[in-house]
């Protein structure tokens, strides 16, 4: 996880850097391995309460993460997202 500065976090703001990897396929999910995937905050970008950044996603710089929303892709530099999954609104 990799956080830049002056990055705005919203009070429980959840960032998921790994998920399981369901294999062996006869294991339950939580007893099998952790993948690690790194997570990218950009300088200047504001993350809404409540959010849910999951693994992999990159959010770029002066972007905004609206309230609620789940991240499951990369959000682009002065893009603003929101909803479930988070989808582009507009660039501001």
């Amino acid at each position: 996880l990799k956080i830049s500065s002056k990055v705005g976090l919203g009070p429980g703001t959840k960032i998921l850097g790994s998920v399981h990897t369901g294999m062996p396929v006869g294991k339950a999910i939580i007893e099998t391995d952790l993948e690690i995937i790194p997570i990218l905050i950009e300088k200047n970008a504001d993350i809404g309460t409540g959010s849910v950044i999951l693994p992999g996603v990159k959010i770029g710089k002066n972007a905004i993460v609206g309230a609620g929303a789940v991240v499951n892709r990369d959000v682009g530099e002065f893009e603003v997202v929101g909803g479930i999954p988070a989808k582009v609104i507009k660039k501001r």
